[in-house]
């Protein structure tokens, strides 16, 4: 085992597409919101990507430098020869020489590399932390001297991975349904209340902006950003998913797309119909930036009929849930229509009452609550194990037997 320096391995992939080439095609995007959303990439109209970005060809080991506490590393696949893949800026794309191409994505992943890199960072804002190309080439990273021994802590590594990616699935899975018993709970609470239609409970229902944006998130109260449509999740606000917006980006109108705290976000669309109609109520933390709400998103403005916490509670009920991914499915591109959500039917009790349910909503989800958490911290250390065996196999801590080779016919 020899220790040497990335780019001894390893050459940087220069090659930019511009927007104006992509426009007219469908494109397949390696960017930071796909890999966190799917751990590969997507596939989209190159005309809404709307800046250059890195040519990739098939084979290429990608790592982020945006925060590199977070261990983003993957390998594009195969890329047809009438297919454009692109990667993010903030990819930095290796081309393997001499080594092989898995065994390099694991050693990008170890601790030990990870942990140099965070000393390279050059922001002082933890959120926004971030590396040069030149970081990477000249770390340094534990190298088999045989390219079998290289394929055979690959071969191994993918297979426990997976065994620990299996379990991780698992989990989730049961969280899922631990959730999912939540929400039948939610649904006795609301049944039997007469249903009142949005447009009178809502004092304003908007859609939000179309945004083009950077990928790396505003952080600072003096920075404006647009929501993600992730930053709504599983009933929970994110507002550190978003894109910051440079000041040339703002059209005249845009603080009208503001949100506020009490505010009620409504998924308009989404790549998965599942997760259509997912809502979540506005907090937004103290000294934290500017946040816009995007057209992938509306915009519910709680009235004096409605309380907001009771709000978000009934925009989870199955019933509604149900109702707005129906009406998604009949349209382009199952999408929600300002027409369907204004006249969408919400149970609507005293406001007495609103509150008695929060309540009694609030606990009883203590004990559900301590379930999904020991199954988050299940994942958490599952995840941990992951990262400790890749470390130990790229740096000769735990030995790994090469795969015995096949004997000759005399």
């Amino acid at each position: 085992m020899r220790h040497a320096r990335v780019g001894t391995s390893a050459s940087l992939v220069r090659c930019t597409v511009g927007a104006d080439l992509m426009r007219r095609r469908n494109v397949t995007h390696y960017s930071i919101p796909a890999f966190d959303e799917t751990g590969g990439p997507i596939r989209e109209p190159g005309g809404e990507i709307g800046s250059a970005k890195t040519r990739v060809t098939g084979g290429e080991v990608l790592i982020s430098k945006l925060n590199p506490r977070k261990s983003r590393v993957q390998i594009v696949g195969p890329v047809s020869p009438d297919e454009l893949a692109v990667c993010s800026g903030e990819f930095i794309a290796l081309r393997p020489r001499s080594i092989d191409a898995r065994y390099l994505r694991y050693a990008l992943m170890a601790d030990g590399f990870r942990q140099g890199l965070e000393a390279q960072v050059q922001s002082v804002t933890r959120s926004q932390q971030r590396v040069s190309p030149e970081d990477v080439l000249h770390g340094r990273i534990a190298v088999p001297l045989r390219r079998s021994e290289q394929s055979a802590i690959a071969d191994f590594l993918d297979i426990e991975t997976s065994r620990i990616d299996d379990l991780v699935v698992a989990r989730k899975r049961q969280l899922h349904l631990v959730r999912l018993r939540r929400l039948a709970w939610l649904d006795k609470l609301v049944r039997g209340i007469d249903l009142t239609p949005a447009r009178r409970v809502f004092e304003r229902i908007d859609q939000g902006w179309s945004a083009v944006a950077d990928e790396t998130p505003a952080t600072q109260a003096s920075e404006v950003g647009v929501l993600r449509l992730n930053a709504v999740d599983g009933g929970e606000f994110f507002p550190d998913r978003n894109k910051r917006l440079g000041k040339s980006a703002l059209r005249d109108d845009w603080r009208r797309f503001v949100i506020s705290d009490g505010d009620l976000l409504v998924s308009r669309a989404s790549g998965s119909l599942e997760r259509v109609g997912e809502s979540a109520l506005v907090s937004i933390p103290q000294d934290g930036p500017t946040l816009l709400f995007p057209d992938t998103l509306y915009r519910l403005t709680p009235g004096p009929k409605i309380r907001g916490a009771f709000a978000a509670l009934v925009m989870r009920s199955s019933d509604v849930r149900s109702h707005l991914r129906e009406v998604a499915r009949g349209t382009a591109n199952s999408k929600i229509r300002s027409s369907d959500l204004r006249e969408l039917l919400l149970p609507l009790p005293s406001l007495e009452s609103q509150a008695q349910i929060v309540v009694r909503w609030s606990m009883h989800g203590t004990q559900q609550r301590r379930v999904e958490g020991s199954l988050d911290r299940q994942i958490n250390l599952l995840r941990e194990r992951r990262q400790a065996l890749i470390t130990a196999a790229v740096t000769g801590d735990l030995t790994i037997p090469e795969t015995p080779t096949a004997p000759s016919a005399a």
